[in-house]
C-alpha cells in the first residue's frame, strides 16, 4: 500500500529501512544507488529525516565513513512510518471514507484541507491498489464510499489498515473501555472453544471487532454465508449492560455475528477447511523439526500447526494479507539470515515444499513463517554442527577433545548438535578415511597443507571461531 503515497514519503521510508537492515555506515552514494535517485535528493531527504526525527534515531554522520542511525529500531521505524502515512492525502482520504461514508467529495476535501480536484486526481491510483482485493471507492449520486461485494473482506482490510496506520497501537483509534471489552470477548470466545489464541492474533481480532461494529452502525450489514461451525458464546449481564451503554444502535445479534466471523478465522472452526491440510502441515513441521533434533510432541509444534493452518484459511477464505504497508517481520527474518544462514535456507525450502503440498503460495509469507518458527523454537538459530567433523591435534587426543570443547562452548552449540565429532591425535590419522568427513579442523600446519581443513590455534582465537561460524552459517 506504500505505492499509493507520494514518491518523497516512499523514499523516506525506504531510507529508514536501509538503515535498519544495515545497522552500519552507509554512504550517500550507496543509498542513492539503491534508490536510483541523485545524491542531492538523498541529501535533502536526510536533512528532512534529521529535522523531524533526530531525537528518535540519532542520525550520525562521519566524513570518511558515511551515515548511520544507531538508535533506529523496528518499533520506532513503525512509529515514524505511521506519522508519514497519516500525512498522506491518499491515506487520509481512505481513512475518512471509513469513518464518514456516503458524503459528497466536497465534504472530504474540506475535512482534508485539499481541493476537490486533488481528491479526484488521487482516485484512479487508490482504486488501482484496492481493486486487487476486490475493493473499490464508488460514487452514487456524488456520494462516495468504500465498497466490496464481500463485506467480510472489506472489514478485514480496514482492520489491518487501521492497525498498521496506528503503529500497531489500538489505543490510538479504539477507546480504552471498548478495547478492553473487545479483548475480553475475543479471549472468552476462543477459550469457550478450547482454541489457543496467540498474542499476535489478539489485537488483529480486536481491530476487526471494532471495524465490524462501526460498519454495522453505519448500516453496512454482513450478507456473506458464515462458515463458522461452533457455538456462539452468550453475553453475561455485565457485558449486556456494557453493550447497551456503548453500542446503543446495535443489538447483541450484531455482536454475535461479528464474533462468529472472528472465530471462523480459526481453521478448525471453519467449514471451508479440510482436515487433511492440518495433517499435511503437521507432518511437514514434524519433518522439519526432526531435522534439527527437536521435540515434535510439544505445545509449540501444535501452535505452529494451528498458526499455519490459520494462514491457509486466510489465503483461501479471505485473501487479505497480514500487512498492507510494511511487513514488520522482514527485519526479524533478515537478522535470522545473518545469524544462521543455513537455518534460513532450510526454512525457505520448508516453505517452498509446504506451498507445493497444500497448493497455496506461502512463499509470500516467508518472513512471518520465519518469525513463527524461530520464536516458537529458538534452538533453530543455535549453531548447528551437522557436518561430520574430524578434529586433529598436533599434540594429543586429549588436546583434540579440548579443541572440540572450546568450539562447542564458544559457539553455544547444544549437545544434540555436537554428536558427529571425532577428536584424534595426528598420529592416528592413518586409521581414518578423511574423505568420509565433511569438515576437518586442526592445529597442525602440516595437516592443513596436506588436507582441505580449517586451521586453528592451540587455543582457538575469536578469529578462528568467527571463521568456523561463517563456514557453518553459509551451509
Amino acid at each position: 500500500m506504500i505505492s499509493i503515497i507520494d514518491i518523497s514519503s516512499k523514499r523516506i521510508i525506504k531510507i529508514l529501512q536501509l538503515f535498519l537492515q544495515n545497522q552500519d555506515w552507509l554512504t550517500v552514494k550507496q543509498i542513492a544507488s539503491e534508490l536510483n535517485v541523485s545524491e542531492k535528493t538523498i541529501n535533502d531527504d536526510l536533512k528532512l529525516i534529521k529535522d523531524n526525527w533526530e531525537s528518535t534515531i540519532s542520525l550520525t554522520s562521519s566524513f570518511t565513513q558515511g551515515i548511520k542511525a544507531p538508535n533506529l529500531s523496528v518499533s520506532n521505524l513503525i512509529d515514524i512510518q505511521s506519522e508519514i502515512l497519516l500525512s498522506s492525502v491518499s491515506i487520509k482520504f481512505i481513512k475518512a471514507l471509513f469513518y464518514y461514508p456516503n458524503e459528497h467529495l466536497n465534504v472530504y476535501a474540506d475535512k482534508l484541507h485539499v481541493s476537490r480536484s486533488t481528491l479526484y486526481r488521487y482516485l484512479p491510483n487508490i482504486n488501482q491498489y484496492l481493486n486487487q482485493y476486490s475493493i473499490d471507492i464508488k460514487s452514487d449520486h456524488s456520494s462516495y464510499q468504500v465498497a466490496a461485494k464481500d463485506e467480510l473482506k472489506l472489514r478485514r482490510f480496514f482492520s489491518i489498515f487501521l492497525f498498521e496506520l496506528s503503529g500497531y497501537n489500538l489505543k490510538r483509534f479504539i477507546p480504552k473501555e471498548e478495547l478492553d471489552f473487545f479483548y475480553h470477548r475475543v479471549k472468552k470466545i476462543y477459550l469457550d472453544h478450547n482454541e489457543p489464541l496467540a498474542d499476535i492474533q489478539l489485537p488483529i481480532y480486536a481491530s476487526y471487532y471494532f471495524v465490524s461494529l462501526k460498519r454495522e452502525e453505519q448500516g453496512f450489514n454482513h450478507h456473506r454465508k458464515n462458515y463458522f461451525i461452533g457455538e456462539s458464546t452468550c453475553f453475561d449481564d455485565e457485558e449486556k449492560e456494557f453493550v447497551s451503554q456503548h453500542f446503543k444502535y446495535l443489538t447483541l445479534k450484531n455482536l454475535t455475528e461479528t464474533e462468529k466471523n472472528i472465530l471462523a478465522f480459526r481453521s478448525s472452526l471453519n467449514s471451508h477447511y479440510d482436515e487433511k491440510i492440518t495433517e499435511t502441515i503437521s507432518f511437514k513441521i514434524n519433518e522439519f523439526l526432526t531435522e534439527f533434533h527437536l521435540d515434535t510432541n510439544n505445545l509449540e509444534e501444535n501452535y505452529l500447526a494451528v498458526s499455519l493452518s490459520d494462514l491457509y484459511i486466510n489465503e483461501i477464505y479471505i485473501n487479505i494479507p497480514y500487512y498492507l504497508f510494511t511487513d514488520r517481520f522482514t527485519y526479524f527474518a533478515h537478522q535470522t539470515s545473518i545469524q544462521n544462514r543455513a537455518t534460513y535456507n532450510k526454512i525457505l525450502r520448508f516453505t517452498e515444499d509446504l506451498s507445493k503440498e497444500i497448493n497455496v503460495d506461502f512463499n509470500k509469507h516467508l518472513d512471518f513463517i520465519i518469525y513463527l518458527l524461530v520464536t516458537g523454537q529458538p534452538e533453530l538459530i543455535q549453531t548447528q554442527f551437522q557436518k561430520k567433523t574430524l578434529v586433529i591435534s598436533n599434540n594429543s587426543q586429549k588436546h583434540a577433545e579440548f579443541l572440540s570443547s572450546v568450539i562447542q562452548t564458544k559457539m553455544n552449540i547444544a549437545p544434540h548438535y555436537f554428536n558427529d565429532i571425532n577428536s584424534i591425535s595426528k598420529r592416528d590419522m592413518p586409521l581414518y578415511d578423511l574423505d568420509s568427513f565433511d569438515l576437518v579442523i586442526t592445529n597442525s600446519l602440516e595437516v592443513n597443507q596436506q588436507v582441505n581443513s580449517l586451521l586453528m590455534n592451540d587455543f582457538p582465537t575469536e578469529q578462528n571461531i568467527q571463521e568456523l561460524e561463517t563456514l557453518l552459517k553459509n551451509g
